[in-house]
């Protein structure tokens, strides 16, 4: 009886080392994949989180990328092509028609405008970038602590009297600060802010 019981508590040691080698090696396997990064998409995961935020300085734009300096080429190299563009047109009665191009980065929450000659169509060799869209994707804050998302009543209190014209479509509000250089858009329903523009400032 006693050499039985020796003999089960054997066969249950294996079974058990057995287990916990191939949980072992499962979880190496795991470990091994899940640290595998793409270096590429570093930016998108750091302005995706919730705990780092991507400043934004109004008539500048961020660290990285600055109005009126950056090139929409340099964009291109480092995030890849935007996966949406749309381009507008104005008419002009001195001089030829002028683009305005638009580069749509919906991950990031981010939309950079640019502006070309039509006879030299998107030029992105040499196009600058004129304003920067940040969308809620974007986790967004200014240099001062305002939000995508943050009340309405924190516009004021960040950013001052913001100019005396506003524009109002359907279910926003465009609050401008062309002194400062950002145009802040909110949400109507929510009374929250919705996104910002950045672009150079201007008396």
């Amino acid at each position: 009886m006693k050499l039985k019981f020796v003999f089960l508590f054997v066969i249950v040691s294996l079974v058990n080392c057995s287990s916990t080698k191939t949980t072992e090696t499962n979880t190496a396997e795991f470990k091994k994949s899940d640290i595998v990064v793409d270096d590429s998409k570093v930016d998108s995961l750091l302005w995706n989180s919730t705990i780092k935020k991507l400043i934004v300085i109004p008539g500048i734009g961020t660290e990285k990328y600055v109005v009126e300096k950056t090139k929409i080429e340099s964009i291109i190299a480092e995030l890849g092509e935007s996966d949406g563009f749309y381009q507008g047109i104005t008419d002009f009665s001195t001089r030829e028609a002028l683009f305005d191009n638009n580069y749509i980065y919906s991950k990031l929450g981010i939309k950079f405008t640019t502006y070309s000659d039509e006879s030299k169509g998107q030029d992105i060799e040499n196009a600058i970038i004129k304003s920067i869209k940040f969308e809620k994707n974007s986790n967004a804050e200014t240099e001062n602590g305002l939000s995508i998302g943050d009340g309405i009543e924190k516009i004021n209190e960040v950013l001052g009297q913001q100019d005396e014209h506003k524009d109002v479509y359907s279910n926003v509000t465009y609050f401008y600060y062309v002194k400062k250089g950002i145009t802040v858009v909110v949400n109507d329903r929510t009374n929250k802010v919705e996104e910002f523009f950045i672009y150079k400032s201007s008396e």
